[in-house]
């Protein structure tokens, strides 16, 4: 594997670690049960997978995203940030 595909890699997965803090921080983990640790792709834990992404599917087809809508929500996102570091 090249260095460059690797770098990649790295990024990738770094972003994709950080989009699960940020999920773990808006409180969907709780609002759906999910242990730390737990295994979503198991197959005991598969319905809990299926109820996150059908929640962020429902989102996404149901919410417009003009800029209003992104500063509002980047807007609700930085004070609970900063409460949250408190």
């Amino acid at each position: 594997m090249s260095s460059q595909s690797q770098t990649q890699r790295r990024l990738r997965t770094r972003s994709i670690i950080q989009l699960g803090g940020l999920v773990k921080k808006s409180g969907l983990t709780d609002a759906f049960l999910i242990e730390e640790g737990e295994d979503l792709q198991s197959y005991e834990s598969l319905h809990k997978a299926a109820k996150v992404l059908g929640f962020l599917t429902d989102v996404m087809e149901n919410k417009i995203f003009n800029e209003s809508s992104l500063e509002y929500w980047q807007k609700i996102g930085e004070r609970y940030l900063k409460n949250r570091s408190q």
